[in-house]
């Protein structure tokens, strides 16, 4: 079975190749983020009351204030997810989402 396995994924890596899947994957991570900051937000980047009171009553981040943590996980979900998929930055912005993850979760 692994050499089955091996055999398959040796031609799919000689079709597909490491460039796109790279690609693929920054661009389906960072458009889970980024849909994720747009329901934060009114607009261009008006952070919503629905936001802060997320913030307020689930979240409740015991050193941030709730309306300064919405506002910067607002933005941090606009920017990151951009510099990922144009691969700007992208150690920085995968730890800065793991890291919200954490938080949050």
């Amino acid at each position: 079975m692994r050499q089955v396995w091996n055999t398959v994924a040796g031609r799919m890596e000689a079709l597909i190749g490491h460039s796109l899947l790279s690609v693929a994957a920054r661009l389906g991570i960072g458009a889970v983020f980024f849909l994720s900051g747009r329901t934060k937000v009114d607009g261009l980047l008006t952070v919503n009351e629905s936001a802060y009171t997320l913030f307020r009553e689930d979240y409740k981040l015991p050193l941030l204030p709730p309306e300064f943590a919405a506002d910067m996980a607002a933005f941090a979900e606009h920017l990151l997810p951009l510099l990922l998929v144009l691969g700007l930055a992208t150690r920085l912005s995968a730890l800065g989402l793991l890291g919200m993850t954490a938080v949050i979760q």
